[in-house]
């Protein structure tokens, strides 16, 4: 394990330069049918619908990203139930490589096959790499397991000629699990990378799924042999919000873009909100700050009146094309959320008189037919015998 202690900058704050496009309300259904999606006529930009391509062997869900260079376009293929459960002559995840020279007829004209129960997600990315050590277009991409033969870590593929791409460096990454040497010697599951060319040097970030230590940052000036150069935990920051409930802090995603004579790291930081570090030295980043997520959520507020406290889950960032503003995605679960639970029927309940609750298993609340969870309480045990207090009987809570 390579561990290195992130610096303070002080005075600089993230707040001051980050801008949120908050969706406007015209547009329903963001959680419902297909139809509301944010789909316009392309005013905004003069965007137009020129085609669409089905990958060979693709199913509904099955693509997770996309990343293109040049002419090429390269699409994640995604393992849509996480079970692994195609034929082992089949893979169950790798990335498709798609000719887009003709924008209005698209071909697939290849396929890289991650390993046997290992699919890829959200971090597909195709550079131009310049080093003193490799010169051509690279393709980098995370690998996630849904089986016993899974392989984790980042693979880096030599794409400069794009219909024959060339493995440099497969599963490539931290193999240890909290100062633990992993056995089998594999790497630790990775949910999505990122890479940049600094010049005479080039770096990739990943996210670590295994360990709190979720940022590595690995060197591939030389990606035929990629070298694990840092590994970051950036709760010492202090990111959470525990007062509104948002603890749930690790790194989702991240970009890397230089600003004004630095190279800046945007990480979407789920519960944590998204932060920025100076990169200029990978090995040593400088935190320059988070956001945080405002009380009560904004766009409920103006779209529905509703006042609740914001979910966290920040899922991905990017730059505006002038650095004043990013723009972010939260990764909504649970548009719908339990509220206090309150007796209405019976005798005086006992102080207090309404009981936090939380969802556990099953559907969302929108599937009900008034989007209320309501009827009888049942007092129940913990499961957990000898493990937990007695449960005081039921007259003694509730007259």
């Amino acid at each position: 394990m390579t561990r290195r202690h992130l610096s303070a900058a002080l005075g600089l704050a993230l707040i001051a330069s980050l801008g949120f496009i908050a969706p406007a309300s015209t547009h329903p259904a963001q959680h419902g049918p297909q139809e509301g999606h944010l789909i316009g006529s392309g005013e905004f930009g003069m965007i137009d619908f020129v085609s669409k391509l089905r990958m060979h062997d693709a199913t509904r869900g099955s693509i997770a990203d996309v990343g293109a260079l040049g002419n090429y376009a390269y699409l994640a293929k995604f393992d849509d139930d996480a079970a692994c459960d195609d034929p082992e002559n089949v893979a169950d995840g790798g990335v498709y490589v798609t000719d887009i020279r003709d924008p209005r007829h698209p071909q697939e004209v290849g396929f890289i096959r991650a390993h046997q129960d290992t699919y890829v997600g959200e971090g597909v990315q195709a550079i131009r790499l310049s080093t003193p050590k490799f010169t051509g277009d690279i393709l980098v991409f995370n690998n996630e397991g849904c089986g016993k033969n899974f392989k984790g870590g980042t693979s880096i593929y030599d794409v400069t000629n794009p219909r024959r791409p060339r493995k440099l460096a497969s599963n490539q990454g931290d193999y240890t699990t909290d100062d633990v040497m992993n056995t089998p010697h594999d790497a630790n599951q990775t949910h999505s990378a990122f890479a940049w060319d600094a010049g005479n040097q080039a770096y990739l970030v990943m996210t670590d799924d295994d360990e709190a230590e979720d940022v590595d940052i690995m060197n591939i000036t030389d990606p035929r042999h990629p070298r694990l150069i840092g590994e970051f935990d950036l709760n010492v920051n202090s990111i959470d919000q525990p007062s509104l409930g948002l603890t749930e802090t690790f790194l989702h995603d991240m970009v890397v873009k230089r600003i004004d004579g630095d190279w800046i790291m945007l990480l979407s930081y789920w519960d944590g909100g998204y932060v920025k570090l100076n990169v200029d030295d990978p090995a040593n980043p400088v935190f320059l700050g988070d956001s945080e997520f405002t009380n009560p959520d904004p766009e409920l507020l103006e779209q529905t009146g509703i006042t609740r406290t914001p979910e966290g889950n920040g899922h991905q960032a990017e730059f505006t094309q002038g650095n004043r503003f990013i723009i972010a995605t939260d990764e909504d679960f649970s548009p719908y959320r339990t509220t206090d639970l309150s007796r209405v029927t019976g005798p005086p309940a006992p102080t207090p008189e309404t009981y936090e609750t939380a969802p556990v298993g099953g559907g969302p609340l929108s599937v009900l037919p008034d989007r209320r969870l309501n009827g009888p309480v049942v007092y129940g045990g913990y499961g957990c015998p000898g493990a937990s207090a007695a449960i005081p009987p039921a007259e003694s809570v509730v007259p």
